[in-house]
C-alpha cells in the first residue's frame, strides 16, 4: 500500500487529480448544503462536508497507477567527457 504514496505521478494525471479534487468537493458541498438546508442541521452538513473530504482525499492524494498512465520518456545522459573531444 505504501507503494502508491511514492510512486511518480505523470502532468496528465496530475490534472486528472485536480478536476477530481475540484468536482468531487464541489458536488458534495452542493450536496451536503442541500441537505443541511432541508434537514435544518448544521451539525448534518458539516459531517457530510468531511466524510467528503475524506473520500476525496482517498481518491486524490495516493499516486494510483491510473495517475501514471503517460510517463515522460526522458533523455538519455550525456557523458560530459564524450563532449569534450
Amino acid at each position: 500500500m505504501l507503494d502508491h504514496l511514492f510512486r511518480p505521478m505523470d502532468f496528465q494525471g496530475q490534472k486528472l487529480a485536480e478536476l477530481l479534487m475540484v468536482r468531487l468537493l464541489v458536488i458534495a458541498a452542493a450536496i451536503s448544503w442541500i441537505v443541511g438546508f432541508l434537514c435544518k442541521d448544521f451539525k448534518l452538513m458539516v459531517q457530510i462536508c468531511g466524510a467528503a473530504l475524506a473520500l476525496t482525499s482517498l481518491v486524490v492524494l495516493p499516486a494510483w497507477p491510473f495517475y501514471s498512465r503517460n510517463p515522460l520518456n526522458w533523455l538519455p545522459n550525456l557523458d560530459v567527457a564524450d563532449q569534450k573531444k
